[in-house]
């Protein structure tokens, strides 16, 4: 959905320049308050550019650096003897491509700064790459968009924490922009979204929803091919592929979940007891219906940062990441309201799986950007700068 454009619009900031001038400023002021060690996470580790900051999701990733493909070779063996049993009965890998970035850059406690410096080229490109999809969709609001989501705290946060969501983050803009903004062929877009999808899910399970979107846009442009043949070895490829990062990824899944209901607190109280009588009500399938709302609830907030920390975090960091978090609330429901098919279509093929288990702002981080765009849209139906 486009909008007239404002004035300041087509100004200085039609141009890509002044954002790129922005986003170095800001990493610049990020770097320099960072090595005065001003800011500690939960644990009380100093985060900085030049340090090695240690997440419990970090040290899990590490532990597959040694052998990146060690997940992908037990697959293939489990797969190729049939031993189902095998693979179900405790395998739970990640993908592949952060633990193999991790030994690229040889990331570790000696050795903490080239593991950065590629997240924070992962920022860079999902910044602009989003940019350029706000001066196609978002024409009204666009340069006020592009710069409060340059501003924005949450994709520094986790460049600067080496974490695996701003790679994730970084691929989804990527095959975003190939669908809906990149000016290809068919044939172009199909092959480069399938590419860009492969490396999602070899990265975060969480890309595997994306295929829908493929489906849709194979679906749309299905007149387009040169030949049926050729369409429809994109759908079975596209089966196949999911097919086997399902199986890859089902153990892990399981996992997650399973681990999740009985670890995982929302406001003090784990799922298994939030779906047990909690509010103490005793009647029954009452009960039931109002722990699943309190539940869902519960989740939504952890989702949308609005949450208490499950560390010892600094009470203005605490207060921070909430605030954050109202904004994108209010932009999902704005967006919701809009129905605007392709991004409702992306925002919940985000969600909705990670509702299954635990819930945190940092899953938001690749939908950032539409949440963003579509709170600020708000103020410029009416009026415009």
């Amino acid at each position: 959905m486009m909008h007239r454009s404002s004035p300041l619009n087509r100004r200085v900031f039609d141009k890509m320049w002044p954002y790129i001038l922005l986003f170095l400023i800001a990493k610049g002021i990020l770097f320099l308050t960072l090595e005065f060690k001003f800011i500690k996470n939960g644990d009380g580790v100093t985060i900085s550019f030049s340090s090695n900051t240690p997440t419990i999701d970090l040290e899990y990733y590490l532990r597959f650096a040694t052998d990146p493909l060690i997940g992908i070779k037990t697959a293939v063996e489990t797969l190729a003897h049939l031993d189902f049993k095998r693979w179900m009965s405790g395998y739970f890998f990640p993908g592949p491509i952060y633990p193999l970035m991790l030994k690229i850059t040889d990331y570790g406690i000696t050795n903490p700064l080239s593991m950065k410096i590629f997240t924070q080229f992962c920022s860079f490109g999902f910044i602009l790459l989003w940019i350029s999809y706000y001066k196609k969709y978002y024409r009204n609001c666009y340069a006020v968009a592009s710069i409060v989501l340059i501003l924005y705290p949450m994709h520094h946060f986790y460049s600067v924490m080496v974490g695996i969501d701003i790679v994730y983050a970084f691929l989804l803009s990527f095959f975003v922009y190939t669908i809906r903004v990149l000016d290809l062929s068919v044939r172009l877009t199909a092959l480069l979204s399938v590419l860009l999808y492969i490396a999602g899910t070899l990265t975060k399970p969480n890309f595997l929803p994306m295929v829908s979107v493929i489906f849709g846009y194979l679906y749309i442009k299905r007149r387009d091919f040169d030949s049926r043949i050729e369409y429809a070895s994109y759908l079975f490829m596209l089966v196949g592929i999911t097919s086997l990062m399902l199986y890859y990824y089902l153990p892990y899944y399981l996992y997650y979940v399973d681990s999740s209901a009985k670890l995982i607190t929302y406001f003090g109280h784990t799922t298994e007891e939030l779906m047990g009588a909690v509010t103490g009500v005793q009647l029954g399938w009452f009960d039931s219906i109002l722990s699943t709302i309190l539940l869902g609830i519960s989740k939504m907030l952890y989702l949308f940062g609005i949450r208490p920390s499950y560390t010892a975090l600094d009470n203005w960091l605490l207060v921070l990441r909430c605030l954050t978090g109202v904004p994108l609330f209010i932009g999902a429901i704005i967006m919701f309201k809009r129905l605007e098919l392709f991004e409702t279509s992306v925002v919940l093929l985000i969600i909705l799986p990670v509702l299954t288990g635990a819930t945190q702002e940092r899953y938001l981080l690749p939908i950032l950007p539409l949440l963003l765009a579509n709170f600020i849209l708000r103020f410029f139906k009416k009026n415009d700068l």
